[in-house]
């Protein structure tokens, strides 16, 4: 039997945490669906872990966040064949905790109405994953970008943060800034 791996399943039991996370970006992520369908769907997990544990997003995007969940929802009712009574006594699986928490009481009926509106505009599953990843992206420019801090060689009292983004809108590559200035320099 074929079984699929999700990031943060547990297959074994050990005292030992193994992250394991897709840690190179295309220019468009959700163009990955065309290449590598399983490692795509691994992405997808990855970003909505992400998403939910509150990685990625800041509280200034929490409406762009909510739609994210709705989508998700959407996502689970047909992928994993959810109903419709359980994504809604499990409605809180899907949104951040810091925003279930703030709008407890209002946020449960709002998400719902929405996800009823949402579902009925035809979609197909892979529609909803791209568009779901291609939102983050949206929303997070530099989600996947790998960033170090650094001492630099005689730069003790400004330490470096060195990012890695071949994709960055002004300074793709490596680039480097010492943090406590405002330089920000390209290596090539």
């Amino acid at each position: 039997p074929r079984s699929t791996l999700f990031p943060y399943t547990t297959l074994f039991r050990s005292p030992i945490i193994l992250e394991f996370r897709l840690r190179f970006k295309l220019p468009l992520l959700a163009n990955l669906n065309r290449l590598d369908e399983n490692a795509f769907n691994y992405l997808y997990h990855q970003i909505r872990h992400d998403l939910i544990h509150n990685k990625i997003c800041g509280p200034d995007k929490e409406p762009e966040v909510l739609g994210l969940c709705v989508m998700d929802m959407a996502r689970a009712l047909e992928e994993e064949e959810m109903s419709q009574d359980n994504i809604e006594s499990n409605c809180k699986q899907f949104i951040p905790k810091h925003i279930w928490f703030k709008h407890l009481f209002v946020l449960k009926k709002k998400v719902l109405q929405y996800l009823n509106e949402f579902r009925n505009r035809p979609r197909t599953l892979t529609f909803l994953k791209e568009r779901y990843v291609s939102q983050v992206e949206d929303l997070v420019p530099t989600y996947l970008e790998e960033k170090y801090h650094s001492m630099m060689y005689r730069q003790e009292k400004f330490p470096a943060t060195i990012r890695i983004n071949p994709f960055h809108a002004t300074m793709p590559g490596i680039s480097i800034s010492h943090i406590g200035k405002d330089d920000v320099r390209g290596l090539r």
